[in-house]
């Protein structure tokens, strides 16, 4: 493990996304612990795929959750399983006007009114949606 961390280290320091990488690192550890306590649940052996659903908004980039993926995996029941990703859009709606709109950006302004700050209905969400094990 320590040497896939020097590796994610030398893989940042190109890029200079440390704090990137980092962030998504730990989160890709997390949905590998869950996934191997169901697993155990399951009286399973492997994982074979997890799919997420991923908000666009949902501050988690989804390049880097993807090359750290298989680092948390190895020495798990995750190891050499797929990492589906599916991308939620997302989509606001103002009190003030009622208008629904699409987001691009994580402003919480109406476009069409300017009223602050509306409500994000979709497009914040980390959620595992389904894991395939046997």
């Amino acid at each position: 493990m320590y040497d896939d961390f020097k590796f994610i280290l030398a893989y940042c320091s190109l890029f200079d996304h440390i704090d990137v990488v980092m962030h998504e690192l730990s989160i890709a550890q997390s949905i590998v612990d869950l996934a191997s306590e169901k697993v155990k649940e399951a009286e399973a052996e492997r994982v074979i795929s997890i799919t997420l659903s991923l908000g666009l908004l949902s501050g988690v980039v989804r390049e880097s959750l993807e090359f750290c993926f298989p680092i948390a995996c190895e020495k798990t029941p995750c190891e050499g399983a797929t990492l589906k990703i599916d991308v939620v859009p997302a989509n606001a709606h103002c009190a003030s006007c009622g208008g629904d709109f699409d987001m691009e950006e994580f402003v919480l302004v109406c476009p069409d009114c300017g009223f602050f700050p509306v409500e994000l209905l979709s497009g914040g969400e980390l959620k595992v949606i389904s894991l395939e094990v046997e």
